[in-house]
């Protein structure tokens, strides 16, 4: 084990520029020019990962969180239906099963705060949202409406 060395003073010259040229704002430039993998979902992938998850139908619906990602994944019964338990599929009667997914996109701010690490014109206030229903499935006397039907039907309530 080494013994440690003296304290040091250390002077930093704003200069002409108002800004310290340190490590940090080096490394902040790099990032800003490499390529970064928001690993940002789609709406697509959200509903996919609700229906393969091991409880795809959970009264709750189904979340997955990252960075700079947030998505959610539902199935929602509207009108008569009779809910079955906690993790199984609502039985429809008369209304409709809908997929409802939402999907949330944040990004990383630059070193100077004015843009996006990977460009693309946004601030790092910025928060995108997708927000999809799918999937409609109709029923009127708990048999399924046939999609060819439906121009028949008003869906609401």
């Amino acid at each position: 084990m080494s013994s440690w060395t003296e304290w040091q003073s250390v002077k930093i010259d704003l200069g002409d520029s108002g800004q310290a040229s340190t490590p940090k704002k080096a490394e902040a430039t790099a990032v800003q020019n490499a390529d970064f993998d928001y690993e940002h979902m789609s709406l697509e992938m959200c509903s996919e990962g609700r229906r393969n998850a091991p409880q795809p139908n959970a009264s709750f619906g189904w979340q997955k969180s990252s960075r700079y990602n947030a998505c959610w994944s539902k199935l929602i019964g509207v009108g008569d239906y009779i809910k079955k338990g906690e993790y199984v599929r609502p039985q429809v009667e008369d209304g409709y099963l809908v997929e409802a997914t939402t999907v949330y996109h944040t990004y990383l701010g630059t070193a100077d705060g004015a843009g996006v690490i990977g460009g693309t014109g946004l601030t790092p206030q910025t928060i995108s949202m997708w927000t999809r229903l799918g999937n409609i499935v109709a029923y009127l006397d708990g048999k399924e409406i046939p999609a060819d039907k439906l121009d028949e039907y008003r869906i609401g309530w």
